[in-house]
Formats: structure tokens, C-alpha cells, sequence
């Protein structure tokens, strides 16, 4: 949002569309004079139809090219909380582009793995292990390969945990 001349007026009601769309919010503080810092922030997603509208979009890509994501469900060790486990998770992602969604009424964290092909996920879930240096519970779908319906995708992934077959 770098302008030369005065005029943010409609890139501002675009934000304000988006962060009211997505319960986020905004604030402003103007340390000098002619300037106005503003502060952007999003609520951290955690609820299955978030993570339905995260593979929503990440499986439109997948659809429009030559490219895989993966789902990965992972249980929350007893004892934890989903938020701070997700956050522990998300620590060891290697890829910027992958991320993680705490689904605290699943007791499960789920992971989105961009390029992920099924025989990728049980090599970054074991690396995942070593990193938190305890085994975790887990199980993976993918998309196109396994289903490109994000609630398919979400069930699958249960289906393998729920039969102890992890991919």
C-alpha cells in the first residue's frame, strides 16, 4: 500500500472487508505527525470449517496445476492443549508455505503440506517426531490423489487414524 500522492481510501475499505470477513481487526496509533502506523490482526484458526476453507483454496490450486497438498491430522498428546501443541508444531515446519490449525474440539492439530505426494508425508511426520523428540499419533490424506473435497480429504484422514493405519 505505497502511494506517491494522498489516497488509501479504498484500499482501506478492501482491509476493512476482509478483516470484518474474517473477525479480524485493526488499530492505529500516529507516532508522529504525518505518520500513522496501523496494526492488522487475524484470529489464529481453529475450527474444522476453517480448515475446510484452508483446502478449499489450497485444492482449487492443486486443480488449476501440476501439484499436491497433503492433510495431515495429528493427535494432541494427553495432557495438552491443541493451541500450544499447534504452536510447538508449527516451530518445526521447515516450509513457509506449509502450515498449522489447531482443532481443539478433534484434540487433533492438522497440518497443510503444500507439494506434498503421499510418499512425502511419512518422511516429514517422522521428522516432525524427532523434533519434538516423542512419537506422535497421525494419519495423512491428499489432494487430487485421495479426494479434492476438503470434508473428504478431513474424513479420510480420521478413517486412517481411527484404523491405526497412518497413510
Amino acid at each position: 500500500l505505497t502511494r506517491v500522492e494522498e489516497g488509501l481510501g479504498s484500499e482501506l475499505v478492501l482491509i476493512h472487508q476482509i478483516l470484518r470477513l474474517h473477525l479480524g481487526s485493526f488499530s492505529a496509533v500516529r507516532p508522529q505527525p504525518d505518520h500513522i502506523t496501523l496494526t492488522l490482526t487475524w484470529p489464529e484458526l481453529s475450527s474444522e470449517e476453517g480448515l475446510k476453507a484452508v483446502l478449499t483454496s489450497r485444492a482449487y490450486e492443486v486443480s488449476t496445476e501440476l501439484a499436491t497438498v497433503g492433510l495431515a491430522l495429528i493427535r494432541v498428546p494427553a495432557g495438552r492443549k491443541a493451541e500450544a501443541f499447534c504452536r510447538e508444531l508449527k516451530a518445526h515446519l521447515f516450509r513457509s508455505s506449509d502450515a498449522a490449525y489447531a482443532l481443539p474440539e478433534r484434540g487433533q492439530v492438522a497440518l497443510v503440506l503444500d507439494d506434498c505426494k503421499p510418499g512425502d508425508a511419512p518422511g516429514i511426520l517422522k521428522r516432525l517426531e524427532k523434533a519434538l523428540g516423542f512419537p506422535i499419533r497421525s494419519s495423512s490424506a491428499h489432494c487430487p490423489e485421495d479426494a479434492q473435497d476438503p470434508a473428504q480429504l478431513i474424513e479420510i484422514a480420521q478413517t486412517r487414524m481411527d484404523r491405526g493405519s497412518d497413510y
